[in-house]
This record gives C-alpha cells, structure tokens and sequence, in this order.
C-alpha cells in the first residue's frame, strides 16, 4: 500500500491553503500514480483565535473541497479535521473524513478523546471506525487519540 502524507502551508486565508495542497497534490500523483490513499493533516487550514469562526457547517466547504480532489483526481482521501457544526447537535464535532476514488464518502471519524480547551467547545465521538477498501482496512486517529 502506498500513502501520500500532505503537509502543506498554513496561509492566511482557506483559498490559499487550498491551493497549495492541490499543487503538492498534482506533484505527488506526478512523481507516484500508483498512490492508494491522500491523507491531510488535522491542521491545514488557518485558525482564527475565536473557536466558532473556524466552524463549518456538516459537510461544508473543507469536505467539499477534499471530495472534489478525490474525485477529480480520482484518489482515495483522508480529509484531515474538520470543525463542524451539525443540525442535530449542541456543540459541533472535528471529523475526519474518508473518500474513495469516485469521491464518495465512505464514512466519517469523529475525534475519541478531546484534548483539553477541546472539551469545552467540542462534542467527542464515541467509537472508533473500521473503513474498508478492496486492498485494505484502516481506522483513522485524531490527534490524541493515538495516546489512548
């Protein structure tokens, strides 16, 4: 199996670190056509100091934009985290999505084990999944929740 780890740049604005992250995408796929999984990093997009202006709604514009790499490049994607707020919650999630190479979403894993000023703002996932692909079975970790 090959991954392709994406670190890229934090710049100012989303605009900016999406496209740099398509750039470095187009130079992995140029260098390795044979990659079986893109992973971002939990942090790739700018933080703003104030916690509800880096919330998206569920599937907002970071999901979208990783979808459309999947599909576009038709790789399999971990979207890294994404702060989202959902309808049916009180206080919003860090989720990491997964897509195949048609883009579409496999399944999504909510972030176990909060790390502290998390838990003030953050609802934490209950259950760690199993995704599964014809090649292979993963299950993605947030963050802190590698230590437990």
């Amino acid at each position: 199996m090959k991954i392709a780890c994406i670190q890229p740049q934090i710049f100012p604005t989303k605009k900016e670190c999406f496209a740099d992250i398509e750039t470095i995408l187009k130079k992995v796929l140029e260098e390795n056509d044979q990659c079986d999984i893109v992973c971002l990093p939990e942090r790739y997009i700018p933080f703003i100091e104030e916690i509800p202006k880096n919330l998206q709604k569920e599937r907002g514009n970071s999901y979208q934009f990783v979808q459309s790499l999947a599909k576009e490049y038709s790789v399999n994607f971990i979207s890294g985290a994404i702060w989202e707020k959902r309808n049916n919650s009180k206080k919003p999630y860090i989720t990491c999505y997964f897509f195949n190479r048609n883009g579409e979403e496999i399944g999504r894993q909510d972030k176990i084990h909060l790390y502290t000023y998390e838990r003030k703002y953050f609802t934490s996932g209950r259950d760690l999944k199993l995704f599964r692909n014809k090649k292979f079975s993963f299950s993605i970790l947030i963050c802190f929740d590698m230590a437990n």
